[in-house]
């Protein structure tokens, strides 16, 4: 896939971005690559509001990948300051697991490399 670097890219500055807006006061972000798949995992502190942000993210991430508008979503990706923005970042991922404690959250987020198989 073409732009892979940058897309991963793109989509952890949106998650960061993200959690900074709810005043996160720790992130923590490992990304595991293999063949297969990227795993951008996001372990996050002491979110303000922590209760609506689950709901919030629960509303806005759950959508397929739409992998035919991948090349378009991820150069919007940044070019707005709403939270809406985890929505062109749930087009380009495969699979989202998170859970959360009452004053930490943990966000995976899976991009198959092939498709094809898929």
């Amino acid at each position: 896939m073409r732009h892979e670097n940058k897309k991963i890219g793109k989509i952890v500055d949106e998650m960061v971005t993200f959690f900074c807006a709810h005043d996160a006061a720790k992130i923590t972000v490992e990304i595991n690559r293999s063949a297969e798949k990227i795993e951008l995992a996001f372990m996050v502190d002491h979110l303000n509001e922590n209760d609506k942000i689950v709901k919030m993210f629960e509303d806005l991430i759950n959508f397929p990948r739409e992998e035919d508008f991948d090349e378009v979503y991820w150069n919007l990706a940044g070019e707005s300051d709403h939270d809406t923005e985890l929505t062109l970042v749930a087009y380009m991922i495969d699979d989202v697991k998170f859970s959360h404690t009452d004053d930490s959250f943990e966000v995976v987020l899976t991009r198959f490399l092939d498709r094809s198989t898929d």
